[in-house]
Formats: structure tokens, C-alpha cells, sequence
């Protein structure tokens, strides 16, 4: 009976080990193995400090079976790291998901070729990651702050990545955001600026930059606004007196200039105005007199248009809400759901079965049901009631829907988007979006 009990645990002690075994090297890998040595680097210039690689992600993927990938944090991992014979493709990159605005930079990168490990020798190799965000670095000039006292302006790609930045006279400092618009590959940028100055005028500029048009290029730079790219605007004001603006006794001036990804050297790119048959006409107002822009409706998106955080953490928001504004009264807002998988689109589609949100989207003005929905995904004896016809404000809270959102993630790039649109009593209508993106706890 022990000799039975001594070969029965060699036994599960031989299974166990060869278990192991195969989950280190891969189901179905070769037994055979061989170890890879790999190196981090980014390139020398860097927006404003040295990058740590330390919590960069590493993923290292069998390219002959791609159910063999492996994924670490690049300081927690074995280096050299043991593997199985094959070929292999490494990837790296920042902590987390590249998103279309953030405050630091994201980088990226991979091994232009299979790396070949074979029995008994360490291969090596470094991954260069390079930033995958377009900074963008926006100042006021002192004659600036002192002619306007707020203002609203929009970048917009082209390609569905429009950025929007608002600012008053006695908070408005320069910032710094990293922009993710190199994926739609974007040659050509539209700035509209619309300021209202000390004595309520409103004026309005609106300028197209192309990176073609840079004074100088480097090397075999395109025409794309690109990843590593810092494109620097800078805002002005000009009166009467120095010139004849068409817009007002005040002109706004608006300067660029771009530092290529990889160099230090910093060159001005021209600005060119638009013809102004291709800016929007503004709506006439009742009586025939045409509104000023402090009339307009407004919305004030939270993060910027866009929300991070991770499931289950201390950074999810307590709240998220869109500040709407209708001077002129409110005539309709429309909110309309993109789900960012498709778990969160059937839920928000079974439990607002009578509310359509994510085909045609949700009148909110004047809906009695839109408030009681809204407070029971709050809980908590939330109260919230919906705005009525010719109301100048309403706080839609898009943070009611978090529980929800929770269940099933949203990670980059498939965020959910709340999409908005508002009309006042004039004929004004605005759109914007909110996305959220829900990172999986670590």
C-alpha cells in the first residue's frame, strides 16, 4: 500500500510539473525553448520630461499561433524571458488606452520583424516606442486676454476628431493637450474662434493650417499631422486702428507654428483664412435681428468630452454632468447613445424599451418619462426631473447611466458616446459628444 502511495504521487508530481510546463511555453508549443532579451527606448526628444518604460505593457505574441500571447508590465517581467522555439512578434506601449484627448503622452511601438528564437540561444532585441499623440500647446497673448473675455474654439480634423476649448479672460492660462488624430491621418486642420469681447461684440475667425505649408520639412516627414508632432497656436487681438477687420472693431490673430516628431527645430506654418462662403450663416433671430453669440445655446461637456476611468476604481467621477444653456429658451435636446460593445447597447435597449436611444435618440425636453428612468439607474432616492419647453438651462447627468456602463467596460477605442444635440426657440442648434472609456481593473 505505500509503494502505492509513493508511485501514485510521482505520479500527480510528473502531471502537475508538465502542466506547468505547458502553460509556460504555450499549449502545443514546441518543448524545445530557447529566451528573448528585450529592451524599451523612446526617442531622445520628449514633450517635457524623460519617459519611464517602467509600467509599459508588453505584449509577445506567437505569430505562427496567436493563441500563445503573453502580456506583462515591462518592470515586473522576466528579461531574458524564456520561450518556446518560433517566431514572435513584441509589442509595447503606455499604461492603459490610447484616448482622442489626454494630458500626457501615449507611445507605441513594435518589432518591424518576427523575432526567430531557437533552442538554447537568447535572442535580442529593443522595441523603440514612439509617441502616438499630436501635442497641441495653445496660448493667449496679453492684448488677447485684454480685448475678449471668453471665448469658444474648435480644431477640427475632418475626420470626425473635433476638439473644443473655452475660456475666460481671468482664469485663461496657456495648456498642453495630446491629441490622437493620427489615425485618420489628417493633412489639414480647421481653427473657428468665436470671442466676445469686453463691450459684448462677438467676433469670429476661422483659419485652416496645413502642415504642407510649413516653412520647412525634415527628412521624409508627410503631409499627415502625425504621431510626435507639437503644434503650437497662439491667439492675439488687433484693432481698428492697426487694421480693417471684417468682423468688428476688433480682429483676432491667430499664429502656428509645428516641431516635427524627431527634431528639435521649431518652423511657422501659415494660416490661411476661409472664404466666407464656407462659414456656417447664422440663423436669423425672431424680429429679423440677428442674436449675439451671448444668446446662443451652450454645452459645457465634463473632462473635455471625454471620461476615463478604471472598473472598480477610486477615479470613476461621482458624476458626470452636461451643462446646457438656452438663453433663448430650450426647444429640443436630443441624446443619443453609441454603445461601445454590444452587452451595453441590448441592456440600455431592454431597460428603455420605450425610450429609443440608440437608434433615433431620446427627446429629453418636455418627456415626463426621461426624468424617472434617469433617477432609478441613479437609485438612491435620486430626483430628476426633465426640462420643459422655453427653460434657459438643464444638467442632463450622463453619470446616471455609470451601474450600467460598468457591467460590460468600454474599452479604447469601442467607448460609449453620448451624443447631444440642442436647439433653442431661435433655430440655434449645437452638437457635442461625451465619451467614456472604462478601463479593466488592473
Amino acid at each position: 500500500m505505500k509503494r502505492t502511495n509513493i508511485l501514485l504521487g510521482a505520479l500527480l508530481l510528473t502531471l502537475a510539473s508538465c502542466e506547468m510546463k505547458d502553460e509556460l511555453l504555450g499549449k502545443g508549443s514546441s518543448a524545445e525553448t530557447g529566451a528573448l532579451e528585450l529592451a524599451l527606448s523612446v526617442p531622445d526628444r520628449t514633450p517635457t520630461r524623460a519617459v519611464d518604460t517602467d509600467d509599459f505593457t508588453v505584449t509577445i505574441t506567437d505569430t505562427e499561433n496567436a493563441e500563445n500571447t503573453y502580456e506583462y508590465v515591462y518592470s515586473e517581467m522576466e528579461n531574458p524571458i524564456r520561450l518556446s522555439v518560433g517566431n514572435y512578434r513584441v509589442t509595447a506601449h503606455s499604461a492603459g488606452d490610447i484616448v482622442p484627448i489626454m494630458d500626457e503622452a501615449y507611445y507605441g511601438g513594435s518589432t518591424s520583424t518576427d523575432l526567430v528564437i531557437t533552442p538554447g540561444v537568447t535572442a535580442q532585441t529593443t522595441v523603440e516606442c514612439k509617441m502616438m499623440n499630436t501635442q497641441l500647446s495653445l496660448s493667449y497673448g496679453e492684448d488677447f486676454l485684454a480685448a475678449f473675455k471668453s471665448w469658444t474654439i474648435t480644431l477640427d480634423d475632418g475626420n470626425n476628431h473635433i476638439h473644443t476649448i473655452t475660456g475666460e479672460s481671468g482664469t485663461a492660462t496657456g495648456a498642453s493637450w495630446y491629441w490622437y488624430i493620427a489615425e485618420s491621418q489628417p493633412s489639414e486642420l480647421t481653427l473657428n474662434v468665436i470671442a466676445i469681447t469686453t463691450d459684448d461684440q462677438t467676433i469670429r475667425e476661422t483659419k485652416k493650417l496645413r502642415k504642407a505649408d510649413a516653412e520647412e520639412s525634415y527628412g521624409d516627414d508627410t503631409d499627415y499631422f502625425a504621431g510626435g508632432d507639437n503644434l503650437n497656436i497662439t491667439l492675439g487681438a488687433i484693432d481698428e486702428d492697426e487694421t480693417e477687420p471684417e468682423n468688428g472693431s476688433i480682429g483676432i490673430v491667430i499664429e502656428a507654428d509645428i516641431t516635427f516628431a524627431g527634431t528639435d527645430d521649431t518652423v511657422e506654418i501659415p494660416v490661411e483664412d476661409v472664404p466666407n462662403e464656407e462659414e456656417p450663416e447664422q440663423p436669423e433671430q425672431p424680429g429679423g435681428d440677428e442674436g449675439t453669440d451671448t444668446d446662443m445655446p451652450t454645452m459645457q461637456m465634463p473632462g473635455n468630452g471625454h471620461i476615463t476611468y478604471t472598473l472598480g476604481g477610486k477615479d470613476q467621477p461621482a458624476s458626470a454632468d452636461v451643462i446646457i444653456n438656452a438663453p433663448q429658451g430650450l426647444k429640443s435636446i436630443n441624446v443619443k447613445i453609441e454603445a461601445g460593445n454590444e452587452g451595453f447597447k441590448k441592456t440600455i435597449n431592454d431597460l428603455t424599451s420605450t425610450l429609443d436611444f440608440v437608434t433615433q435618440g431620446v427627446e429629453i425636453v418636455g418627456n415626463a418619462t426621461i426624468g424617472d428612468v434617469l433617477a432609478a439607474f441613479l437609485g438612491g432616492g435620486a430626483t430628476v426631473s426633465a426640462p420643459a419647453i422655453g427653460d434657459n438651462s438643464y444638467t442632463f447627468p450622463v453619470g446616471a447611466f455609470f451601474t450600467l456602463m460598468n457591467g460590460f467596460g468600454a474599452t479604447a477605442p469601442d467607448a460609449h458616446v453620448f451624443r447631444i444635440v440642442l436647439e433653442d426657440q431661435a433655430g440655434n442648434r449645437v452638437e457635442d459628444e461625451l465619451s467614456v472609456t472604462i478601463n479593466p481593473a488592473s
